[in-house]
């Protein structure tokens, strides 16, 4: 009895180790696409990447834009951009 459960505690700790990697390899895979997609992303306005610059994100149509090609001062305020008016 007490074996089977000891066999029992083992199992759940292994299951949760590897959960834990798993999600430590899709969260390491997820950066990694992000920062493609960051690097091949073009800003409408200006036509330029630029993984180092801040971008902010449309509102209305999810589009990034480069901050310094909006006109707000603030990204909550980016309620519309070029691509969606």
């Amino acid at each position: 009895m007490q074996a089977s459960l000891e066999e029992k505690e083992d199992k759940r700790q292994k299951k949760k180790v590897a959960k834990k990697r798993r999600n430590c390899k899709s969260k390491r895979e997820q950066q990694q696409g992000k920062n493609m997609k960051e690097e091949n992303d073009l800003c409408p306005v200006c036509r330029e990447t630029g993984k180092d610059e801040l971008w902010w994100r449309c509102r209305a149509c999810g589009i990034w834009l480069h901050a310094a090609c909006t006109e707000v001062s603030r990204p909550k305020d980016l309620v519309s951009c070029v691509a969606c008016e």
